[in-house]
């Protein structure tokens, strides 16, 4: 589990969105960067269309509640864990425990 401790401006959580639902009048929705969201849950091994965690204009704090595999990409962003720079588009394992700073650059 990933708890938010410090919620940026715009944080919203995105998944690949409802492609067979227009007839029903439900939008698609869904992240609007699909090839980002797609590559990160890829990276990790998720299913491709798994929810991940989207923000912008602001850094923000996170929790990893247990031992978590995770990747960060899209725009460009800055992050910290353990006083060590995460590398965008790369699988880092993050340990439980304390807050994890997210700051963008």
């Amino acid at each position: 589990m990933i708890t938010i401790t410090h919620a940026p401006p715009y944080l919203t959580v995105q998944d690949g969105g409802r492609r067979n639902s227009r007839s029903l009048g439900v939008p698609r929705g869904g992240a609007m960067d699909l090839f980002a969201i797609r590559a990160v849950n890829a990276i990790v091994g998720n299913s491709l269309d798994a929810a991940a965690l989207a923000w912008a204009l602001g850094g923000g704090a996170v929790r990893f509640d247990r031992d978590c595999l995770f990747a960060i990409g899209g725009a460009t962003a800055r992050a910290i864990i353990s006083g060590r720079v995460i590398v965008p588009g790369t699988a880092t394992l993050a340990p439980a425990g304390d807050p994890k700073p997210i700051t963008r650059t």
